[in-house]
């Protein structure tokens, strides 16, 4: 990768990578390693093995960001000075900075990094130093100098201070893991902070965040939080992000009360733009912190839901290698996609606990991705993928009860009326979204709970429309209701519907029996003009009650179907004439946001066309809303 000077976009209080700090003392290190015939004199500590050196601290130099091609010292630092290495508590926060950053590089040598050249100059030694600002600090790999001609690269790692003099940005193994982890990142990936990169720049701020965390033997969740004094009898109050709980941060080096740091993506990608042009806490932090905590919550779900670190660590860490397409500019959806694919690779397609925590984590934080199988492909079909079949009765197999807990498993054992496993309702809309269930958690049990599985396993969403309109047409992937009567007795009934030819439906259903059953090959006939549904031998009354369907992109108006009525909807929304009394604001937004920018403009209006004429694929591009 091509190296070049960054202009400095972070400050103090941020834990980052883009200040070129240089120290005389290093430079004249650098000058000894390429002109042999000078000594490194200023060397403190050197582990040879992992080819690290702690060195003495110097005049800090910066590079000024005017073009000039040169350092200056700045006028807001003042350095350690020469003389002062010799003094006990220096040397001893020398050594506990050397045993961090062998930690760290062990960390990263077991998941299998083998290249700790990052400055690609042939020395792997990384230099690492101290200087007096507090909260900060910072890595790259070349330098350049007074006294020297051209650039040099070399790794180097700098330490501000913490809230004491006693303490050091090296205290926490987790700022040195977060440093490191930016050399792996622009090795693997290329990612460098770039201006008007915002969310690609959060991102990687979130995987050193993350990485730097997984180093340390008990991860706290809270980024520098060794740096404060205030917390060293195990009060951990203060930190320069609280990871599990991003709205809860305290930071005593922040002369501000609060900083609004985002743990949900929709709210983020919304500020996003304003973010970028009036970021309120620009004295502190670049804009991308702020949303980096929504990735940095992520993870600490997983964590605390039963991910054990080492294999966090190694997922996180494999994760890398499975970004795809326009990997300078990833989003926290690609994110999702490459943890989840790493996730899956690491303990197998079978292991769904383990890969149902994770993505429940990215629900959590409303990073989601859209569902994979498109409009076209749902509703041209009678009959769903053999092999999505023959999975899911693999899954659930005939004639067992689904009554575990565990809504990916099922059991031999008859037990009656068992509400054990079941499924949250998740965000549910009406016609029109004038009602909606967005915040309701009642959850689907027995027969509803078996028939939403299903159906979530096939179409990859968890957000539906339900109708009960009479119009009903079956079709594959519905969750229909039907309401019974029998010799004067009511109750109703759900299946899940995978095919249709005619007026037979086959459906798959649990608790037919009161015991939870799983029954496949069942099948009844459907009398469109009368809403009645007849079994085989069966003198019940079957009639339609509603169906659950997912929300499509597009459906602006949520009944079900794309027509002209969305579009007339849409321009109420481009327009700003929309009513939004009765509705759920946010479910629309997602299904107006067909291009997914988090924006409803004249872009999404052109595609709901493709989608309402059926032209240029757009059926086959687009599926369904997903949270």
């Amino acid at each position: 990768m091509k190296k070049r000077i960054v202009k400095i976009a972070a400050s103090a209080m941020s834990v980052c990578t883009i200040a070129a700090a240089m120290p005389n003392a290093i430079v004249a290190q650098a000058a000894g390693y390429f002109r042999p015939e000078n000594s490194m004199k200023y060397q403190e500590l050197v582990d040879h093995e992992r080819n690290i050196c702690i060195v003495s601290d110097g005049v800090n130099q910066v590079y000024d960001g005017a073009g000039s091609g040169d350092y200056r010292p700045p006028s807001n630092l003042d350095p350690l000075k020469r003389n002062q290495v010799k003094d006990a508590s220096t040397w001893n926060t020398k050594v506990k900075i050397m045993n961090n950053v062998e930690k760290v590089y062990d960390f990263f040598e077991r998941r299998g990094h083998t290249d700790f050249d990052f400055s690609k100059s042939g020395n792997p030694m990384f230099y690492v130093f101290e200087y007096d600002q507090p909260g900060y600090a910072s890595s790259n790999n070349f330098v350049k100098g007074r006294g020297l001609g051209s650039f040099i690269s070399m790794n180097w790692i700098g330490l501000g201070k913490g809230n004491d003099d006693t303490y050091s940005m090296g205290f926490d193994r987790g700022v040195i893991g977060h440093e490191f982890t930016h050399f792996i990142l622009t090795q693997k990936l290329g990612w460098i902070p770039k201006s008007g990169k915002t969310e690609t720049e959060a991102l990687m701020e979130a995987y050193c965040d993350i990485l730097g965390e997984l180093c340390e033997d008990n991860p706290d969740w809270m980024v520098a939080g060794d740096i404060f004094k205030d917390n060293s009898e195990s009060n951990m109050i203060y930190s320069l992000r609280n990871m599990r709980n991003p709205k809860e941060n305290k930071n005593k080096l922040y002369d501000c009360a609060f900083v609004n740091f985002y743990d949900d993506y929709y709210d983020y990608m919304c500020d996003i733009d304003m973010l970028k042009e009036n970021n309120p806490y620009q004295k502190y932090m670049n804009a991308c912190y702020l949303g980096t905590t929504v990735i940095d919550r992520a993870a600490s779900l997983m964590y605390d839901r039963g991910i054990p670190k080492e294999e966090l660590a190694d997922i996180w860490y494999n994760s890398m290698q499975y970004y795809t397409g326009d990997v300078e500019n990833a989003t926290f959806h690609d994110c999702r996609n490459a943890v989840v694919e790493a996730a899956t690779r690491y303990y197998g397609s079978s292991n769904n606990k383990m890969i149902s925590i994770i993505e429940q984590a990215f629900d959590e934080v409303n990073v989601t991705h859209r569902t994979r199988l498109s409009q076209a492909s749902a509703e041209d079909s009678k009959s769903m993928s053999y092999y999505f079949l023959r999975a899911e009765r693999s899954k659930f197999p005939e004639g067992e009860y689904w009554n575990t807990g565990d809504p990916n498993t099922t059991s031999t054992q008859k037990i009656y009326y068992d509400k054990s496993t079941s499924l949250p309702m998740g965000p549910t809309a009406f016609s029109d979204f004038s009602d909606s269930n967005w915040e309701n958690e009642e959850p689907y049990y027995q027969c509803a709970g078996f028939a939403k599985k299903i159906q979530e396993d096939y179409y990859g969403t968890n957000t539906f429309v339900q109708s009960a309109d009479l119009s009903y047409t079956p079709q594959p992937g519905d969750h229909l209701r039907l309401n019974i009567n029998y010799k004067g007795r009511e109750w109703s009934h759900s299946v899940f519907v995978y095919g249709v030819i005619g007026n037979t439906i086959y459906y798959a259903d649990c608790n037919s029996d009161g015991y939870n059953v799983i029954h496949w090959d069942n099948k009844m006939t459907f009398d469109a003009s009368s809403g009645r549904f007849y079994l085989e031998n069966d003198t019940s009354i079957y009639t339609f009650a509603w169906v659950e369907r997912p929300l499509k992109l597009g459906d602006v108006n949520a009944d079900g179907v794309i027509d002209k009525n969305d579009l007339d909807a849409m321009n109420n929304i481009i327009n700003g004439n929309a009513e939004i009394e009765n509705h759920d604001v946010r479910m629309r937004q997602y299904a107006a946001d067909i291009n997914g920018d988090y924006k409803v403009d004249n872009a999404d209006r052109k595609l709901l066309e493709d989608l309402y004429y059926n032209r240029n694929g757009a059926r086959s591009a687009y599926g369904y809303v997903i949270y």
